[in-house]
């Protein structure tokens, strides 16, 4: 009978285990350490926001350029600036035409986003093995970080849907 009970007692400890689940995730996170901080909003075609509204465009066609500009809350807290490099990298769902549909229905849409007033060069294009722009660091006093976004479909294999996407970002003063 003793037997019985632990033969009885090793099947179920097997059953149960294999009955179990497992799963592994990664939590990012961004931050940065610096010399000059300097806290930045950001103003969508001239209006303080975060939510950068795209429009509706047919599929297989070109949106129009949504103004993006990073610039200082309060400039006069934004001392020491003059000379230095501001390094702006994002982190998202970076492709190579740009950052991709992470949430949305459509198919083959992304949103290409670029710098107006770049430092090196005044266009640098954000998308994968891309993901850092430079400014001279000043700038954030007066234009601010200057970006133009647009939502793009596909000309083949393109689908009508929904764009939902996010990036995250960490300026650097060097």
């Amino acid at each position: 009978m003793k037997k019985v009970f632990i033969a009885s007692a090793i099947a179920m400890s097997l059953a149960a285990g294999s009955a179990m689940a497992s799963q592994q995730a990664e939590i990012q996170f961004l931050g940065v350490v610096t010399e000059t901080t300097c806290d930045i909003t950001s103003t969508i075609d001239g209006n303080v926001n975060n939510v950068v509204q795209l429009g509706t465009i047919q599929k297989g066609q070109q949106g129009q350029d949504k103004n993006i500009v990073l610039k200082a809350k309060d400039a006069a807290a934004c001392t020491g600036l003059t000379g230095k490099t501001a390094t702006i990298q994002f982190v998202g769902d970076l492709g190579d035409n740009g950052l991709n549909n992470t949430n949305g229905s459509a198919k083959n849409a992304t949103v290409t986003l670029k710098t107006v007033n770049g430092k090196d060069t005044t266009e640098q294009e954000v998308k994968k093995g891309s993901n850092s722009v430079t400014f001279d660091a000043a700038k954030v006093t007066t234009d601010g970080y200057q970006f133009k976004a647009k939502l793009v479909s596909a000309t083949t294999g393109g689908t009508a849907g929904t764009f939902d996407s996010a990036l995250a970002y960490a300026v650097t003063y060097n």
